[in-house]
């Protein structure tokens, strides 16, 4: 299977936000995340928008505008936490990272805040930050990735071949994390759902 570079970091965008979603864990809820991908085509170009949501533990206004910052968040308080990392990135890079090269919204909500944030930012820039009424949790929305870059975009693949690179990378993901609930669905179509109940052979089943 021949991957373009180009592919490959599309679905690394993806995959940062899945795990970032994975560490927003509540201890009283079972953590599911949601994935919506959908494609067209402009002048023969791909333009791609996707979101991840989760009902994890949210953000505050404060915690959501620091998210796209370089070098302001990190999941390390301690030399210990060294030794438990488990997912790729940080969840302040990966949002930097992915907002300089897309149309990004967030829509968050921390349990213990009666109202979430609603942020827009484009081009690594923050345009429009407020409340807004939404559940707990976190949901990304990525819309036109690298449209900003029109060279990387001429070489990504057809849509069908990106989204089956994109259904590969979440069945892989699901497995790994069969006590996560995940669903995915690739416009407007469902393509997976997991129950999260962690037994590997439920999730194994749901994939196959």
């Amino acid at each position: 299977l021949q991957v373009s570079v180009n592919s490959i970091l599309f679905t690394r965008v993806l995959v940062n936000l899945i795990h970032n979603a994975a560490l927003a864990v509540e201890k009283e809820r079972e953590l599911a995340i949601w994935i919506h991908v959908r494609a067209r085509r402009v002048d023969d170009l791909p333009f791609i928008t996707f979101s991840v949501s989760d009902n994890g533990c949210g953000m505050t206004m404060e915690d959501a505008k620091l998210s796209l910052l370089r070098h302001a968040t990190s999941k390390i308080s301690d030399a210990v936490d060294l030794e438990a990392i488990r997912t790729l990135g940080f969840r302040g890079e990966a949002l930097a990272s992915i907002s300089a090269v897309s149309k990004m919204e967030i829509y968050t909500k921390a349990a213990e805040e009666e109202l979430g944030t609603h942020l827009v930012s484009r081009d690594d820039t923050i345009v429009e930050c407020g409340e807004a009424g939404c559940p707990d949790g976190t949901t990304i929305i990525v819309r036109d990735l690298f449209y900003s870059t029109p060279a990387r975009m001429k070489f990504l693949k057809k849509d069908y071949t990106e989204a089956g690179y994109i259904a590969d990378m979440i069945n892989r993901l699901a497995l790994s994390h069969p006590h996560i609930s995940f669903k995915f669905i690739n416009n407007g179509k469902e393509m997976l759902f997991t129950a999260g109940d962690n037994i590997l052979s439920n999730c194994v089943f749901s994939v196959y």
